[in-house]
């Protein structure tokens, strides 16, 4: 009896050495800034949109539960988080966005103006190793990111800037008979006669 309780033992130390099957790896995800999006601002601020981009090279998916950030647009502050509501599929990557709200008037935060960002991204790996230890409070890992550079406005706000003409010189408007001075109209008795 001692004899199979010790072969058992060992085939049981074996298994759990070497594992029944393939190793499934669990990846630390990869966080790319693909820029920051003033998408409304009223008076009293503005509304911004971050674009992330996370990868995941692992062989599980990965749920992304909690996201904490700061943003700085101009010299407003952002600072809180959110629940980015995604899985990262298995060998291969998910857009991520984030959002945020500043106070400050139009002039303070215009288009273009510069951002600084940092947070970080909780993640779950699968396992039962991983749920005993966030039941003992042990927190989920995370993964940082960080950047820099000048925000962009929504595409509305775009379009009505690209399609807006630029005002006119005054040597354009004298060099174009058809066009009048700003402010001024033409009426008929002003106009040539034919």
């Amino acid at each position: 009896m001692k004899r199979i309780v010790t072969l058992l033992s060992a085939v049981l130390l074996a298994g759990f050495l070497t594992g029944c099957g393939d190793k499934l790896i669990v990846a630390t995800p990869v966080v790319t800034l693909d820029g920051v999006e003033i998408v409304d601002r009223t008076s009293e601020g503005a509304r911004a949109l971050i674009h992330l981009t996370v990868a995941n090279d692992g062989d599980v998916p990965l749920p992304l539960t909690d996201a904490g950030y700061t943003l700085t647009l101009a010299n407003a502050t952002y600072s809180g988080g959110t629940n980015p509501n995604a899985t990262l599929p298995a060998k291969g990557s998910q857009a991520i966005t984030l959002p945020a709200a500043v106070t400050g008037s139009p002039a303070e935060v215009p288009n273009g103006c510069s951002y600084t960002l940092s947070g970080s991204i909780h993640y779950e790996p699968p396992g039962q190793i991983r749920q005993v230890l966030t039941d003992m409070g042990v927190p989920l890992p995370s993964v940082s990111f960080n950047g820099n550079g000048n925000t962009t406005g929504s595409p509305t706000e775009r379009a009505a800037i690209e399609d807006k003409p630029a005002p006119q010189t005054e040597a354009e408007r004298s060099a174009d008979p058809g066009s009048s001075a700003p402010g001024s109209e033409a009426t008929e008795s002003e106009a040539p006669a034919p």
